[in-house]
């Protein structure tokens, strides 16, 4: 059974945003979670740093082209898509 305990957790949302052409980069999510040590209560302040935790770090990068206009397809390139 697994000694990790929802209480024990915590989600961090970090996002990277272009000024200049106003539009979110980058959006990362780390999440910790530590474990109960046996039937003590933990204190979720310091549960991160005194306790045992793992963290998932998921990172995602937007494109950074620009959005393109929508193109007629061609009838023979049409037909190879079908």
């Amino acid at each position: 059974m697994s000694r990790a305990d929802k209480t024990l957790t915590k989600i961090v949302y970090r996002v990277t945003f272009d000024e200049t052409r106003q539009r979110v980069t980058e959006l990362q999510v780390t999440t910790l979670c530590a474990q109960k040590n046996g039937l003590q209560s933990v204190d979720p302040k310091v549960a991160f740093s005194s306790n045992e935790h793992i963290a998932f770090v998921a990172t995602y990068r937007f494109s950074q082209e620009d959005a393109v206009e929508i193109f007629p397809v061609p009838a023979a390139a049409g037909k190879l898509l079908k």
